[in-house]
């Protein structure tokens, strides 16, 4: 999935296709910029919605990835060089944590002297006899 975000922004800053050209000053070139993060920044945040039932370090991963994305955006529409370095920081915490998960998820005991073990989120527990309809 980010694969392709960091494919297509690649794109934009090697100028493929001569999209900076297309824009009259480098401000609209950064606000075009900053609109093409504004989609990824949503993407992410609904990702991000959907690890809370997972394990500790997913929710954070995703947390990460959304922030870092949220901060490059921000600072795209607003021209400030700190948020980017910011968010710049968040994304490598997003990449220590991938590498975290992806230790978790393959070293199990049928292929490792150790495990990784991923921590789960705590679970709402729902009791379905206190809602439960009596019937007469």
């Amino acid at each position: 999935m980010f694969g392709g975000f960091w494919s297509s922004y690649a794109f934009v800053l090697m100028n493929v296709g001569g999209i900076k050209e297309a824009y009259a000053n480098d401000y609209q070139y950064g606000q075009s910029v900053a609109i093409f993060f504004l989609p990824w920044s949503l993407f992410a945040f609904f990702l991000w919605i959907c690890t809370f039932k997972s394990t500790l370090t997913l929710s954070a991963l995703m947390f990460f990835i959304w922030f870092f994305v949220f901060l490059f955006t921000i600072s795209q529409f607003i021209g400030s060089v700190k948020l980017f370095k910011a968010g710049g920081f968040f994304a490598i915490l997003a990449g220590c944590l991938g590498f975290y998960n992806m230790q978790a998820g393959l070293m199990d005991k049928t292929n490792s002297y150790f495990t990784i073990h991923a921590i789960p989120l705590p679970q709402y527990k729902h009791n379905d006899e206190e809602h439960a309809t009596e019937e007469v």
